[in-house]
């Protein structure tokens, strides 16, 4: 037994031989102060995780501290006087003359027992051999935080924390004889009991941490303590709260004995954030310590503890050198399992946008518990606590350890993927800022979507309410989360410190990749004015709920092929936004803004110029969708259907079907190269149907084009009844172009004459229709018997039209001839004779080609017996015109042949040309020539002389200086100067 006694207040007197007595003073309150030497050792704990063995230590010996002293502080109870100077009665403190004294915080609350004394005294620093001594006088006016004063009782056990036992507790000492009686004995201890009236386990409550005393060191030990600096401070919050269980507290000379549970799970988050505290002590060493400590998985909001346990293990180092350690573990486990984003548990709304801000209502942590957690921590920095678990990345195996979860999106659709959690500690997670600070750490700056993007792997996601009986999921191959925080309000006594929410998830869209071969992941993010309105209120009729990142241009068939469409439309667009009732929203970049264009339309207006201006959307391949269609006030209803819809929809066989569908008469009477009669009207329809275990894919089409005209160069205009086209997979397509007139106007309103002659309603039947990958060709032609009356001939004169809609986006095109130029109609009068053609083909990009020829002159024959042949003069006109360029030639030809006896042949030709090109070539030209033949019997001959003149040319010809180097320049300069 080693013990130091201190009397305060009382007067020692000795008679005779017997013991002495202890006595009353007068003028202070008796006490006695009984000091212990230090019960409790600090030593260093070693990391134990997945990367660690049994060995991973030091060898030994291991640095510890000692605690400083502890005291148990006693009053005389009420009337006693005087007590007997003996062991007996000094170390009687269960039904003695002593009764404790005790530190205000350690009382618990009480109306049954007697007051306790009111704790008045003086602030004391702690000396480096454990005394606490006095160095100013002051009351505690009401705080908390404050060391013990001298004269109450305070134990430093475990180290550098002060506990103290509450008014129930009584020490029962080991006095006895039995030293006496043999070598052996219990070692002597005060093991703390209580009384009765409390319960049947004594309650103890740290008063103090000594970390907290003004001049005292940092603990040397840090994070590889025991019980951390900050473990002490939260424990000396708790004790405040709810005391702790002391299944086992016996002071010795050597040490304390400690068997602590301290148990605040029952108490609200808003009151505690250690929750357990196990302490198993021998002799003043630690031999397992167990610490719970709440928080929240970020960004869900997941409740989970933060669990760490230091245990004295069995290891060797060096080998063959046994020793115990204390290690160190520690991980986590989930305290709530499901968190369901409706309401909180005590059925509040939680999120500003009733939970719009997540494509999810509920998200299941399947993760329970974590592996052995790398240590250190990589801890966030925060303004509320130092310490390394305050905010961090849970890591395992020197990589972020991923949990597993599982989702339940608007649809009640279960998704499931794997993510990467931060711990925030609960305290921290009711600052501001500190949730700020890790949500900035989340992103990190080399790569913002690092740690918030978790993969989905292409997962179907309904990120909005549906509509119900629809297929309306997007692909998602990877979401980003965030999470914001939510301010508890007055009055509120429940606290969840933050919500998730998304930032952006990258989506595949089916109907994108379905109609438009849009494959690859975008980026979408909720639209504005769906988090504030939902699907009501200014977004009640467009319904939009997500804009694209970045928008994306698509252009149906991929490549601008119009065959996904019928031919007749390719509906090209930038992809700025997502509708539940739509499908996708076309926007025009740079007019408005983005959101403003989406707003409109989520408003009920439907604006061309904005919905295809973005990329080339065309009609008939050549002229702007939104050019001829007029925009709508007001969608809702009936007109809704005046808009492109994506819809996805699922029978009940299981059967897939996702189609683009357009009806409208919203055209112009008149926009540039089109017109629009009364019975206008475009309609587009494409189905694509998918059987329930993936296979039996059907596609279907529809597109049809009613009552317009088509003006193809200002030179032709073309009247269509109708343009339709239908095709299914597995069957030829059906096209019908019922063309109800074509007239030449402008330049070749010449030619109108033979309008009237190319009956072009028999394109509707029978036409030649050839369909194939590149585009629908559909033409007629006629061919004019030869007439022959007296000297008049006319010979080879057709007739013939066609019309082209190539699938490649190119434009519509038409083509009229009359005969062609490698088979020329022939007239011939007597002795005059002439011929020619006349071709035209023209698009909705222009005039594509105009040849037109004629020629005329006359011959005649001679035959004189000896000598027979014939000569002729002819005179011509051929004009050619295309969009690059344009010529006119005149020319004439002569030219005679003679045979002589039928041996000697001579022929001549002569030819005479004069030829112009337009602008930008700008050149003239002539150009003559003859040939003459001689054949003698088996021998031939012929010569030809050529000759040819430029009469005017552009900046484009070559010049003088053109045709020297500088170096045959020189040369020739040169030779002038010799």
């Amino acid at each position: 037994m080693v013990l130091g006694l201190q009397f305060l207040g009382l007067r020692p007197e000795f008679h005779g031989t017997g013991p002495g007595r202890l006595f009353r003073s007068t003028k202070d309150v008796p006490r006695v102060v009984v000091y212990f030497p230090p019960q409790s050792l600090g030593e260093r704990s070693f990391k134990e995780d997945t990367t660690t063995t049994a060995d991973s230590v030091p060898a030994t010996p291991i640095n510890y501290r000692s605690a400083g002293l502890s005291r148990l502080v006693f009053d005389f109870r009420s009337g006693i006087t005087e007590i007997p100077y003996t062991v007996e009665a000094l170390l009687n403190w269960k039904d003695g003359s002593l009764k404790p004294r005790l530190d205000d915080r350690a009382i618990s609350p009480s109306t049954t027992l007697e007051p306790h004394y009111a704790v008045r005294g003086i602030v004391s620093a702690r000396l480096a051999h454990g005394m606490f001594m006095p160095v100013a006088p002051q009351e505690s006016a009401g705080s908390d935080q404050y060391p013990p004063f001298l004269d109450s009782t305070a134990i430093e056990a475990p180290y550098r924390l002060l506990l103290s036992p509450d008014q129930y507790g009584y020490w029962d000492t080991a006095v006895s004889t039995a030293m006496e009686a043999s070598p052996r004995a219990v070692l002597w201890h005060a093991r703390l009991k209580t009384s009765a009236l409390a319960a049947s386990v004594p309650d103890v409550r740290a008063i103090w941490s000594v970390d907290n005393t003004p001049g005292v060191s940092p603990d040397p030990f840090g994070e590889n303590a025991s019980l951390t600096a900050e473990d002490r401070d939260l424990l000396v919050t708790n004790s405040a709260l709810k005391a702790v269980d002391a299944n086992r507290l016996m002071l010795t000379s050597l040490g304390a004995w400690l068997n602590l549970d301290g148990d605040w799970s029952q108490l609200s988050d808003d009151l505690v954030t250690l929750e357990k505290w196990l302490h198993r002590s021998t002799l003043g060493r630690d031999q397992f310590v167990q610490v719970v400590k709440r928080g929240y998985l970020f960004p869900f909001g997941h409740k989970a503890v933060l669990i760490e346990i230091t245990e004295r293990k069995f290891g060797q180092n060096p080998p063959g050198r046994v020793g115990a350690w204390l290690r160190k573990r520690k991980f986590l486990v989930a305290k709530e399992y499901e968190r369901n984003y409706g309401t909180d548990q005590s059925g509040h709304s939680v999120f500003p946008s009733q939970g719009r801000e997540i494509p999810f209502t509920s998200v299941r942590l399947l993760t329970r518990i974590t592996p052995l957690l790398d240590q250190p921590f990589e801890t966030i920095p925060v303004s509320t606590s130092t310490a390394e678990e305050a905010a961090f990345w849970p890591r395992v195996g020197n990589a972020d350890y991923l949990f597993n979860l599982s989702a339940t999106d608007k649809a009640g659709n279960m998704v499931e993927f794997s993510a990467p959690l931060v711990f925030v500690r609960n305290d921290v997670s009711k600052s501001a800022a500190d949730v700020a600070a890790v949500i900035a750490n989340q992103a990190d700056p080399a790569n913002p979507e690092g740690r918030r993007r978790y993969p989905f792997g292409g997962q179907k996601v309904v990120f909005a309410d549906p509509q119900g009986g629809t297929d309306e999921a997007l692909e998602a191959t990877g979401i980003s989360f965030t999470a914001f925080f939510r301010q508890k309000n007055s009055g509120e006594t429940w606290a969840r410190p933050f919500y998730p929410e998304m930032t952006t998830a990258e989506v595949v869209v089916p109907a994108m990749r379905q109609f438009a071969n849009v494959g690859t992941a975008n980026a979408i993010s909720f639209f504005s004015d769906y988090l504030a309105n939902g699907f009501a209120g200014t977004n009640s009729q467009g319904q939009v709920f997500a804009r694209f990142e970045n928008s994306v241009p698509i252009t149906y068939g991929g490549g601008n092929g119009t065959d996904k469409v019928g031919g007749i439309v390719s509906p090209g667009m930038l992809a700025g936004g997502l509708s539940r009732a739509h499908g996708i929203v076309g926007i025009t970049e740079g007019a408005t803004s983005v959101d403003d264009q989406l707003a409109n339309f989520g408003a009920g207006t439907f604006n061309p110029a904005d919905f295809f201006g973005g990329t080339s959307a065309k009609i008939l391949g050549g002229i702007d969708l939104f050019s001829i269609l007029t925009g709508i006030g007001n969608f809702a209803g009936g007109g809704e259907l005046q808009i492109p819809r994506w819809v996805s929809s699922v029978a009940a066989d299981g059967t897939l079907s996702r189609s683009f569908t357009w009806k409208t008469d919203k055209l112009k009477a008149a926009a540039g190269a089109f017109a629009s009669g009364d019975a206008r009207a475009l309609e587009i329809t494409c189905t694509v149907q998918v059987g329930a275990a993936g296979a039996d894919t059907k596609a279907t089409l529809l597109a049809r084009l009613a009552d317009f005209t088509i003006t193809l160069a200002d030179v032709i205009a073309i009247r269509f009844n109708e343009f339709s086209m239908t095709m299914e997979a597995g069957r030829k397509p059906e096209v019908n172009v019922d063309i109800g007139k074509v007239g030449f106007c402008g330049a070749l309103a010449f030619v109108s004459e033979i309008e009237d002659k190319l009956h072009l309603d028999r394109f509707v039947d029978p036409p030649s229709i050839d369909v194939s990958a590149e585009g629908l060709s559909i033409g007629y032609g006629i061919q004019i018997p030869s007439i022959q009356v007296g000297a008049f001939a006319l010979q080879n004169l057709a007739l013939s039209a066609a019309a082209t809609l190539p699938f490649t986006g190119d434009p519509f095109r038409a083509r009229f001839a009359l005969s062609e130029r490698q088979d020329p109609f022939l007239i011939s009068v007597s002795l005059f004779t002439g011929g020619g053609f006349l071709a035209v083909g023209v698009g909705l990009d222009g005039v594509e080609l105009l040849e037109v020829s004629l020629e005329f002159g006359g011959s005649f024959s001679l035959d004189i017996g000896v000598a027979s042949g014939g000569v002729y003069v002819m005179a011509g006109v051929y004009i050619k015109y295309t969009a690059a360029a344009a010529s006119l030639t005149g020319y004439v030809r002569a030219g005679g042949a003679v045979e002589v006896l039928g041996l000697i042949t001579v022929s001549v030709e002569f030819y005479l040309g004069l030829t112009y090109e337009a602008p930008p070539v700008n050149k003239a030209w002539g150009e003559a020539s003859m040939t003459v033949e001689v054949e003698v019997l088996f021998f031939s001959a012929d010569v030809t002389l050529t000759v040819r003149r430029e009469f005017a040319g552009d900046a484009a010809d070559p010049t003088l200086g053109d045709t020297f180097s500088q170096g045959e320049w020189d040369d020739y300069c040169a030779a002038f100067a010799a």
